[in-house]
């Protein structure tokens, strides 16, 4: 699959963006109308873990209770096929996490940090169901998406390290379509009552407006910054997330991020961090996904 990344990349490119996604360039996927009965599946953090992310494809929604699954073919993949459910990936894809990694030796460790092939290839699987579901499977951006040396894991700056890869696999005409593969991705999911992006809210907005105005590239810009990078307890708090919601017009609404598995104990995939508001992960031992249907927030474990 690592053959065809650059075809890949450019026909998803060509692709452009969903008519779900809203804005100057398309910044918020815009799911507020979606009917009720659909379902919205939300993925956290895959880092590279691509079986994790064809384990929740395949995956019949036997819920935690233990009941059976409803139907034999009632797949998440199925349901993508049927016009059913939107699959949506809140970013980091990328990158090998070395989050409570059993690599003890530093120097090992780094050469699995600057490995990039499995990036490669699990972004080309992505992109792939991106061509075959236009408008149901959507990447939001992740910190770990963006190729500039802002991210750092124990001495690697990733990002550029990917970067490096992609020009040298595939030459420079290929950074810049990936530039443009991230100008067309959301860094913001908003339904009715279901909100979600890789990190946190975006601080002091004053409606939806600022978010609709970004250019989803571009790292720096405060609005994307909050949304790919904040950390609960450091940059923000509850409050922060109520003032977030009320301004969006979605107050009192599911708020669901990845980025900070730290938050989540090592036995589970998820956690609720506050009143109504979680981190997933799927890049762990426990792998999970959160289902949003008829304004219910379910998760359910594959790993």
């Amino acid at each position: 699959m690592t053959d065809i990344f650059l075809q890949l990349l450019d026909e998803v490119v060509e692709q452009g963006i969903s008519h779900y996604q809203q804005g100057t360039h398309g910044a918020v996927l815009d799911l507020r109308e979606l009917p009720p009965d659909q379902e919205i599946i939300l993925i956290g953090d895959l880092h590279t873990k691509l079986k994790h992310l064809q384990l929740i494809l395949e995956d019949r929604q036997e819920d935690e209770s233990g009941a059976e699954p409803r139907e034999p073919d009632d797949s998440v993949l199925q349901k993508l096929e049927d016009g059913r459910a939107m699959l949506v990936i809140l970013g980091d894809a990328v990158h090998f996490e070395s989050f409570r990694s059993e690599i003890s030796d530093r120097r090992e460790l780094q050469e699995r940090l600057r490995e990039m092939q499995s990036s490669l290839t699990i972004m080309a699987h992505i992109f792939d169901l991106k061509l075959r579901f236009p408008d149901r499977v959507h990447y939001v951006l992740g910190n770990h998406d963006y190729l500039s040396g802002r991210c750092v894991k124990d001495g690697v700056r990733q990002g550029l390290e990917l970067k490096q890869c992609i020009e040298d696999r595939f030459g420079k005409e290929a950074m810049v379509q990936y530039w443009r593969f991230l100008r067309n991705c959301p860094v913001l999911l908003v339904g009715d009552g279901i909100v979600a992006a890789h990190a946190g809210p975006a601080h002091g907005l004053r409606s939806l407006d600022e978010v609709l105005a970004v250019n989803p590239a571009m790292e720096e810009d405060p609005v994307v910054q909050s949304l790919v990078w904040g950390r609960f307890g450091a940059n923000f708090e509850p409050e922060q997330i109520h003032s977030f919601l009320r301004a969006i017009g979605q107050e009192g609404a599911y708020f669901v991020v990845g980025h900070s598995p730290h938050l989540i104990p090592k036995i589970d995939f998820k956690v609720e961090f506050a009143p109504r508001c979680f981190v997933i992960y799927a890049a762990g031992s426990f792998v999970g996904y959160a289902a949003f249907k008829d304004r219910q927030l379910r998760f359910y474990r594959v790993l």
